[in-house]
């Protein structure tokens, strides 16, 4: 019942952990053990016999049937066996008999455990006496005892699992007899419960899985001393616990160092070995040789594995390149399969390298082994292969042709017709020879003839023809052809010059002397300059008259055999020398000028001089102070009675202000308007008063007081820093607060109790550092059982903190069984024993058993392939063995052959196609590329192109002198080909054996075929190895083989006879070696012995168990990483990668490799943007800006709606500008001309383009007859630019009121380029401009001028000079600070320019030059159209900075002749200059509005009381500046004019409706008060003479006839304003001069206008009282104006016709100023309006 009990809490404990188990365990799967309870049962009974001798084996039962047997299996697969014998027999033995059956694979083991469990009962009879009870298990084996009728007998001491002796447990073999006495232990039950471990052996030597039966026998034998009973019971549990087996392993044509391990059945395979096999990749261990399950470490040792894996393998694959070797290749690499042909998967590729041909794939770019699709891959890499190649010859060009004869001018080109016909893939070059007229003497020309001298010149072409691929040549000649060539005459370009002839000097033409002049032979381009001279025809020519006159030149070449001489017309000014005496003068006075008269002695002819009047010579001015107003004065020293006085208000500037303590202090500063007058200052002068203090009521704290120190406060003053009452704020103390203290731990320090201030933190009590507790460590617990080769760890734990620690146990090594052999060796094979570790099954050392008795020694001989390229032998695969001398074609000896079957004889695989060279023909072996029937080509004579045999087709080149280079011998090698010394031409290429050149050899004659390898009769060896060297020296190692030997204590090679060193035995000294155990760092090893002698090592101290060193080697531990962070690379410093180290020993295990900096990644400036990295966005330099191109006409403007233009950044074309056009004028005109050639022909196709400013206004191309044309074009001056084949010419072209013809433009012969461009340094808009005269640079030559011979001669050359002016409106803010102090005070800065000159030289060969050019020599017209806000201003200056000063232009010719001009409606201005840099245009506000003629014109009387005026609409010429603003508004009838072709202004070329002046110029037209001049024109701003005036006056009266004589003595009787002057003088408009003259040519004055006008008034009767009253002394210049005309000027200011002129410091009457003819007219009209009715 108790055992029962058991059974049934056995059961309930696993159902409890059963369900304690979590959910994720694996299930293992069931052993393959079947127990069977229907086993046979035996029962013995031999009453007082020796229970020794009972056998088993026949199924014959004694005693009593009360002796029983039971069997159940359990759900575990085990079974339970009770066995209990008779109670009442004296000898009892009780037997069961267990098969157990076990599925076991093929050729396996399986050692299979079972737990056996048991409980042992003696029950003891009633008498008292010895009992015994035994017990004990066998294992039958594969027959069961009743199967085979096997006898057994029953030894206690072998098997016996527990024997009790009455009460108490023994062990076998030590019987205890007790006599207790008496019956005090009658019936008793002493009862053993035990355990124990049983493997058991089930072996399947079979081919096929089969389940092993063994049958397993139970008893229990009981026996007494007397016959007295007793009994013995045991019940059985046993269960199958594990299978464990060996697994061999077959490396399946490979090598694995590891033949088996021992594997469990349901774990893992473990570490599995890996084997190796050249060429091929491992693939796994399969459970099969071909296919079967794959097994790796992880896979869980189940039923369905044998007790053999096999490896499996894939081939490896290499990548092979194909280097075309010059050439090209579709496929530049494929994969190869070990093993396998080139041509798995698919087949070699075919390059192509024009102008050669394939010679196939090679393993070397030379030398090395040709590999076809045949060829098996041995290489174990990837690998190169070459293309081989050799080059296609050229063919020989056909039906060439010539030009035959022409006759030519010396300077022509000979025009050749020459051509061939060729080949596809040629190219045609020609070499040109002059000869004699049979072609003979040929010689050589560096080029195509070009200019031949005057003669008859024979000349033949030799065409070459040259592969392009690879640049072979064959060639042809052609015919002969014949050039006539003539003399030519030179063409004068440019003629002489021919010096001024002074008649006083002398009269001989030859005293004119002839300079410069060119002459050109044009029969070439560029034109060619003719070297010669120039000389007058007849220099004794006497020369009568003055004036320019022609005479006859000849010009006489230096080269008179190629040119004639040749004459021309050159004109020569003459003139006389004039005498001038003076002959009177009136001298200058303060403010008139004077005059001196010179009359030639020679000729009577006269001139003047104007003395300047000599001004007023003030003294030094004095000043004096009255208050704030400071008085000025200076007197005359010529004339006392002219002062200059002005009083100002002086400028106060309070230098200090006032303080609390100070006064406040100014500086008087007096202007003066009068520039003569110095500013004068006052200083320090005392304006204020000192303040005083102005203290607060209130304290303000300085100072906080602290816990430590006094703080202060006070009264502070509230203008500065000034305090009072300054009293003290007492210190605060500190205010403690309590530290509190801190408990120490094991882990960290303490502190003791402390205190500081709460305001200010001083620590006033200091905390102490407590030191940490120590640990209290328990007696550890072992957390990790050591186990044979890995140490344990036992833990400890702190109580106070539970932080632990370890330290290792000692790993307990291996304890061996005994060898158990588990392949047995044969004659052929070597066997194999295994022993396992008693602690650890799984642990095992298997060795080999040698072969038994003599084998076969086999050498393996490698296959060589036959080699026809050598012309030697191959061989198949064989083996030889060493000891028997047998050949074999297999490695296990079964197919004996003899050595003669192994040998394969080569032959050549021929091609079928002939392949050649220049020399000969040959059928190319496909395998080697041999040439077995190389031939020289077969002709039939030496003209003869084609060979007879394999139609190869030769190029015959012309005879030439050989030009022959050694080529060096080079010796064959055993590999490689060499070759003999000989000579090659470098023309032709042939070969010689001489260097005379008269031994011809082929390429065959000279090439050395490699040797192949000698080996040598006796063989060489090393220590592992042996071999047969190459004779050659070429350090080949033919043979290779390791040495064989018989067993292991053989000392000689069977090979080579090579001797060994075999270490003799010996005594092992062993040396323990202490456990390290390992570290992250370090590996360790557990404990083990050295042998000092041998070095082994061993387990034990005996030296019995032998290790490895990796058996005592522990593995190293594993690091504990921690990373150490990137740094990013920046583009000026370096970074690192992520790496990483332990953060135990610190060692790095990912090491940290250096970024490079990374650079700046440069995004190039753009318009608006600097240089910028695109990673750091760091910026370098500037913005390059914006660079405009022209503006482009998008939307033409029209007359009744405006257009629009756009121009486009060159830098970005995606960033444009548009602005609009203004509507065009109600009329239009058109622009048309002629483009020429340099010889008068059409210029057809030249492009020809209208531009104003940065603006393309239009463009054309010329037609066939060289005419361009445009319409629709507005008035205004434009360039028009002519431009073909890189010439470039630009001119001036000026619209005015009709249809422009422009002048024929000559094309220059060369490339003079005359280029003008227009910009701006900023976004804004460019200038208007427009340039004149341009073209004219290239006029003249010269060192001193912008186009110099040298320049010539580049253009002559075929090279480009270009002349650019560019025009760049500058920055309003960048004007040069010289230009702005040397302004006048009232003058303001309008445009400002940079205007550059650039001559670029670009030669046909060579670098192009760039220079700036700072005088130009000529006179440029720059015309600029003024801004809006800048027209109509007073008065226009320009100012240049040019070097280091600064210099005015003004309409008066400098020294230099430059100048400028204001167009007449004030709207542009024209600077003619020569000298280019920093221009500013300057202006002068407009103050009145009757305007400032500006200078002195006429003459003005002595007594200013008498005035003329006059006119002459006849002969006035020209115009000067300046210009006036629009007039105000007026209520004439004018008003409505539309300003277009009915004006009366319209006709007039120089004048225009839109201008200012339109209302005034138009009423005077249409009115007749006024009249055009000769030529067509008004001349706006021409001067207004008296003559003029008066006459306009005499018209505006209705034009009355007058009669009587003129009073003036400068007035004729006949002149056109003879009229009137008389009326005007007859009425009292005019007076005349003191001097009785009227001087009508004079210019009219500001002042004699006013005084006209007002006598005029008059005279008419009209209200003159409105300026009576009018003060004009506020004008500062009001002291100026004549006594005469002050009531004049009085009426004029007060009517508001004359308003002045705004200058700085006052304004201006500018009495003596000239007037316009268009201010006259304007003044006219505002006259009529203001004083009269329309006429």
């Amino acid at each position: 019942m108790r055992i029962w009990k058991r059974l049934l809490g056995l059961a309930l404990c696993l159902c409890l952990c059963a369900e304690l188990l979590p959910v994720t365990a694996r299930a293992e799967a069931a052993l393959p053990v079947t127990f069977s309870a229907n086993g046979t049962e035996y029962k013995y009974a031999n009453k007082k016999g020796n229970v020794a001798d009972l056998t088993y084996g026949t199924n014959t039962a004694t005693g009593t049937p009360n002796s029983r047997t039971s069997a159940a299996l359990t759900s575990d697969g085990g079974i339970t066996v009770s066995l209990e014998t008779d109670y009442n027999t004296n000898y009892k033995l009780c037997y069961r008999e267990v098969p157990v059956t076990v599925d076991v694979p093929a050729n396996t083991t399986y050692s299979v455990t079972f737990e056996c469990n048991y409980d042992l009962t003696l029950k003891r009879g009633s008498k008292k006496a010895t009992a015994t009870c035994q017990a004990r298990i066998d294992d039958l084996g594969i027959a069961g005892a009743a199967d085979s009728g096997t006898t057994v007998k029953f030894h206690w001491e072998e098997y016996n699992i527990a024997t009790i002796v009455n009460d108490q447990e023994v062990t076998s073999g030590n019987r205890t007899y007790i006599n207790p006495g008496g019956n005090e232990n009658e019936g008793k039950e002493i009862t053993v419960t035990r355990s124990k471990i049983l493997t058991y052996d089930f072996v399947n030597n079979t081919n096929a899985r089969k389940a092993i039966t063994h049958y397993f026998g139970f008893w229990v034998v009981c026996q007494r001393a007397s016959s007295y009973a007793n009994q013995g019971k045991i019940i059985w549990t046993i269960t199958p616990k594990s299978i464990a087996y060996t697994v061999n392993f077959d490396p399946n044509g490979g090598t694995v160092s590891t033949k088996n391990i021992k594997v469990t059945y349901n774990s893992t395979y473990g570490t599995l070995p890996t084997p190796t096999r050249k060429g091929y990749n491992f693939d796994g261990w399969y459970t099969a040789k071909t296919g079967g399950s794959k097994i790796v470490s992880s896979t869980m040792v189940g039923n369905s594995a044998g007790s053999t894996l096999y490896a499996h393998w894939k081939a490896n694959q290499y990548t092979v390149t194909f280097d075309p070797n010059g050439g090209t290749v579709s496929t530049t690499s494929k994969t190869v399969t070990y093993g396998e042909t080139y041509a798995s998967p698919k087949a070699l590729p075919e390059p192509t390298y024009p102008g050669h041909t394939f010679d196939g794939w090679y393993t070397e770019k030379t030398g090395g082994t040709r590999v076809t699709e045949d060829t098996v891959v041995t290489v174990t890499k990837d690998h190169t292969l070459y293309a081989r190649w050799h080059l296609t010859p050229a063919k020989e060009p056909t039906g060439i042709h010539l030009t035959t004869n022409q006759t030519i001018l010396y300077g022509k080109k000979p025009w050749f017709s020459e051509g061939c016909a060729t080949d596809t893939g040629h190219t045609i070059s020609w070499a040109w020879y002059e000869c004699s007229a049979d072609g003979s003497n040929g010689k050589q020309l560096p080029e195509r003839p070009k200019m031949p001298t005057a003669g008859v010149h024979y000349y033949y072409a030799v065409a070459i023809a040259t592969r392009k691929d690879n640049g072979q040549t064959a060639s042809a000649k052609s015919p002969v052809a014949k050039v006539t060539v003539n003399k030519a005459t030179p063409m004068i370009s440019t003629k002489p010059t021919a010096s001024t002839l002074d008649l006083a000097k002398s009269t001989a033409l030859s005293g004119s002397r002839l300079t410069g002049g060119i002459a050109q032979n044009r029969n070439l381009t560029p034109y060619l300059t003719v070297p010669g001279t120039f000389a007058w025809k007849d220099g004794s020519t006497t020369i009568t008259k003055t004036g320019k006159q022609v005479f006859s030149v000849v010009f006489t070449p230096e080269d008179t055999n190629n040119y004639n001489s040749t004459e021309i017309e050159v004109s020569v000014q003459v003139q006389c020398a004039h005498n001038y005496k003076m002959t009177g003068e009136t001298p200058a006075t303060c403010t008139k000028a004077g005059v001196k008269t010179y009359t030639c002695t020679v000729c009577n002819d006269k001139k003047t001089e104007t003395l300047a009047a000599l001004e007023h010579s003030y003294g030094k001015p004095t000043y004096a102070w009255n208050g704030i107003n400071c008085t000025a004065e200076r007197v005359c020293s010529r004339d006392s009675s002219h002062k200059e006085t002005e009083t100002v208000t002086a400028a106060v500037e309070t230098t200090r202000a006032a303080t609390c303590t100070l006064e406040e202090l100014s500086t008087y500063t007096a202007a003066f308007t009068n520039t003569a007058f110095n500013h004068q200052k006052k200083e320090n002068v005392v304006t204020a008063n000192m303040l005083g203090h102005d203290y607060a009521v209130d304290f303000t704290e300085d100072k906080p007081a602290t816990c430590t120190e006094n703080g202060s406060k006070s009264r502070h003053c509230s203008r500065c820093d000034a305090k009072t009452d300054v009293t003290a704020i007492p210190a605060t103390g500190h205010k403690p607060v309590t530290d509190a203290a801190v408990a120490p731990t094991c882990t960290q320090t303490g502190l003791t109790e402390g205190n500081h201030c709460s305001v200010c933190d001083t620590v006033l009590v200091k905390q102490t550092i407590v030191e940490k507790l120590p640990h209290r460590w328990d007696e550890g617990v072992e957390t990790k059982a050591p186990t044979c080769t890995e140490a344990g760890v036992k833990t400890f734990t702190c109580s106070q903190c539970h932080n632990t620690k370890t330290e290792p146990i000692s790993a307990l090594g291996h304890d061996w069984g005994a060898w158990n052999v588990m392949t047995p060796a044969t004659e052929t094979t070597e066997g194999s024993e295994t022993r396992t570790c008693q602690r650890d099954g799984n642990h095992t050392e298997t060795r080999s058993i040698p072969k038994l008795d003599h084998t076969h020694t086999m050498v393996h001989h490698s296959a060589v392939d036959a080699d026809c390229g050598t012309g030697t032998a191959g061989y198949i695969e064989y083996w030889v063995c060493s000891g028997c001398k047998k050949v074999f074609s297999d490695a296990d000896g079964r197919d004996e052959i003899t050595l003669d079957q192994t040998v394969l004889p080569f032959a050549h695989d021929l091609d079928t196609a002939w392949s050649w060279d220049e020399s000969n023909h040959w059928h190319e072996c496909k395998k080697c590329r041999q040439k077995p029937d190389s031939a020289a080509h077969v002709y039939d004579d030496g003209d003869d192109e084609t060979c007879n045999i394999c139609d190869y087709t030769r190029a015959i080149i012309p005879p030439h002198t050989h030009s022959l280079t050694l080529v060096p011998a080079v010796p064959a090698t055993c590999v490689s080909a060499g070759n003999i010394a000989y000579y090659r031409c470098a023309e032709c290429r042939q070969m010689f054996r001489d260097d005379g050149g008269a031994e011809p050899v082929t390429e065959a004659e000279v090439k050395l075929s490699p040797l192949g390898h000698t080996p040598s009769g006796d063989w060489s060896h090393d220590e592992s190895s042996h071999w047969h060297e190459c004779q050659n020296n070429c350090g080949e190692k033919l043979d290779l083989a390791a040495h064989v030997y018989g067993d292991d204590s053989d000392t000689d090679c069977n090979t080579c006879g090579y001797i060994r060193t075999i270490t003799p035995p010996h005594t092992h000294s062993l040396t323990l070696v202490p456990a390290v155990p390992a570290t992250c760092a370090s590996a360790g090893n557990i404990e083990h012995y050295r042998c000092t002698v041998c070095g082994n090592l061993f387990g034990d101290s005996s030296g019995t168990r032998e290790l490895t060193a990796a058996d005592v080697t522990t593995a190293k531990l594993p690091h504990t990483p921690e990373t150490i962070p990137a740094v990013p690379a920046t583009c000026e410093q370096s970074g690192m990668t992520e790496g990483s180290k332990c953060s135990v020993c610190q060692e790095v295990i990912t090491a940290q490799t250096t970024i490079p900096a990374l650079n700046h990644d440069w995004q190039e400036a753009t318009c608006e943007t600097p240089k910028t990295c695109t990673r750091c966005h760091v910026t370098q330099g500037k913005a390059l800006g914006h660079d405009w191109g022209r503006y482009i006409v998008t939307t033409p403007a029209t007359e009744t709606s405006e257009g629009e233009e756009t121009r486009t950044c060159r830098r970005n074309d995606a960033h444009k500008q548009t602005r609009t056009i203004p509507k065009l004028p109600a009329s239009t005109y058109g622009v048309s001309g002629e483009v020429h050639e340099s010889d008068d022909k059409p210029a057809v196709g030249v492009k020809v383009t209208l531009v104003l400013g940065d603006r393309l206004i239009d463009s054309t191309k010329t037609d066939d007859k060289g005419k361009y044309s445009f319409g629709n074009v507005a008035p205004g001056v434009y360039n028009l630019v002519a431009e073909r084949g890189g010439i470039i010419m630009t001119i001036k072209v000026e619209v005015v009121s009709k249809d422009v013809a422009v002048s024929t433009i000559i094309m220059p012969q060369g490339k003079t380029n005359s280029v003008v461009e227009v910009k701006s340094d900023k976004l804004e808009e460019t200038v208007e401009a427009v340039v004149g005269n341009l073209e004219t640079v290239f006029k003249t030559t010269g060192d001193d001028k912008p186009f110099t011979d040298k320049d010539q001669n580049v253009v002559n050359s075929g090279g480009s000079v270009e002349i650019k002016l560019t025009v760049t409106k500058t920055d309003t803010d960048k004007t040069s600070e010289k230009i702005e102090r040397a302004l006048p005070a009232a003058t303001k800065v309008g445009v400002r320019l940079e205007l550059d000159v650039h001559k670029t030289v670009t030669p046909q060969n060579g670098p192009t030059t760039v220079q700036q050019i700072e005088n130009t020599d000529v006179l440029l017209e720059t015309i600029i159209r003024l801004p809006a806000a800048l027209q109509g201003k007073d008065s226009y200056t320009v100012y240049r900075l040019h070097g280091a000063a600064v210099q005015e232009l003004t309409a008066k010719r400098n020294t230099d002749g430059e100048y400028i001009e204001v167009s007449p409606d004030r709207t542009a201005i024209t600077i003619h200059a020569k000298l280019y840099s920093e221009y500013v245009i300057a202006y002068q506000e407009r103050g009145e509005t009757g305007g400032n003629g500006g200078g002195n014109g006429g003459n003005t009387g002595g007594n200013g009381g008498n005035d003329n005026g006059g006119g002459h609409d006849d002969n006035d010429d020209g115009y000067t500046p300046p210009s006036v603003p629009a007039p105000p508004e007026t209520n004439i009838g004018y008003r409505a004019c539309r300003r277009d072709d009915s004006c009366p202004i319209w006709p007039f070329a120089d004048a225009a409706p839109t201008a200012w002046y339109h209302d005034g110029v138009h009423y005077c037209l249409e009115n007749g008060l006024m009249r055009g001049v000769s030529g067509g024109k008004f001349l706006p701003d021409g001067i207004t003479t008296r003559a003029q005036l008066v006459t306009i006056l005499w018209r505006l009266e209705g034009g009355p006839e007058t009669n009587g004589a003129v009073r003036f003595g400068d007035v004729a009787g006949g002149a056109w304003y003879t009229q009137a002057v008389r009326w005007a003088a007859g009425c009292g408009v005019v007076k005349g001069y003191d001097n009785g003259c009227f001087g009508p040519d004079d210019a009219v004055t500001r002042e004699q206008m006013a005084a006209i006008l007002y006598r005029y008034a008059q005279h008419k009767g009209y209200d003159v009282s409105a300026g009576k009253d009018t003060n004009i002394l506020s004008f500062n210049d009001a002291f100026a104006v004549s006594e005469y005309a002050i009531p004049a000027m009085q009426w004029a200011c007060g009517s508001g016709m004359v308003r002045g002129i705004a200058q700085k410091g006052g304004m201006l009457l500018a009495p003596m100023d000239t007037t316009t003819r268009a201010q006259t007219a304007t003044l006219l009209m505002r006259f009529q309006s203001a004083f009269a009715k329309e006429p």
